[in-house]
Order: structure tokens, then C-alpha cells, then sequence
């Protein structure tokens, strides 16, 4: 699933400096504040796997189920990235830190079946060591 959150943001920053002389006549700086916008569009991909299985396990002597159930094996994926239009300065530091990462394609379905697979597999063998112990 790949969505997009578009987010208008604004800060108050200084966006420049003026001497001026004071009531007393020493020269002092003041700072000039002004509002800066971006559009930031916050780029999310999310994507999931799951294998289901079951299981049984057989005494071979006796024909005996010693142990059975179903398990689960899943894999997730999720992305962030951001892109941004206007003035830099109006972002945070999260959103900075977002516009710095590059998009990222999601890893292939068979990748994604292979790692729940994975997963799957571990459940798998503490299921039968736990039977057998």
C-alpha cells in the first residue's frame, strides 16, 4: 500500500538583521522576522506477507498425535520519504530528515514470501522442540 500526505507548513524565522540607533544614540542590531512556507508530501509504502501452516506430530509407534497447531509466519515492510516544494528553512527536523532519504522500491513479493517463510520456519522448529522436550 503506497500513500501520500500532503502537509502545508509555515515558520517564523529571521530572515534578515537592521542596525538602528536607539533612544540614547548607541547603535544596536535588531532582528526582522518574516513567515516561510513549504509543502511537504510524506511518501509511506507498507506492504505485508503472511504463510499459514499446519502441523502435526506423530508418534510413528503408536500412531499417536503427540502435538498439533497452526502457525503463522509474516513479514512486514514500511517506508517513509518525503519531497518538499518552497522554502527549506519552514521544515523540522523530522521533516528534514525525511526529504534526506531517497524513495525506495518495496522488496519483491518473493522476497517478502521467502522472509515470512523464514519466520514461519523458526516457529516451526521451537513448535517441535517444545513437544519433544
Amino acid at each position: 500500500r503506497n500513500t501520500v500526505d500532503k502537509k502545508r507548513v509555515t515558520k517564523k524565522i529571521v530572515i534578515r538583521t537592521e542596525t538602528y540607533e536607539d533612544s540614547e544614540g548607541n547603535t544596536r542590531k535588531r532582528s526582522i522576522y518574516g513567515n516561510v512556507k513549504a509543502t511537504v508530501r510524506v511518501h509511506t509504502i507498507n506492504t505485508e506477507a503472511s504463510v499459514i501452516a499446519g502441523y502435526q506430530i506423530i508418534d510413528v509407534t503408536t500412531a499417536a498425535i503427540l502435538n498439533s497447531g497452526s502457525l503463522t509466519g509474516q513479514a512486514t515492510y514500511n517506508y517513509e520519504w518525503a519531497t518538499f516544494s518552497g522554502d527549506k528553512r519552514a521544515l523540522d527536523w523530522q521533516m528534514k530528515s525525511l526529504t534526506s532519504k531517497k524513495a525506495e522500491a518495496p522488496p519483491a513479493t518473493e522476497q517478502m514470501v521467502l522472509q515470512a517463510l523464514e519466520n514461519l520456519t523458526n516457529q516451526v522448529y521451537s513448535a517441535i522442540k517444545s513437544a519433544v522436550e
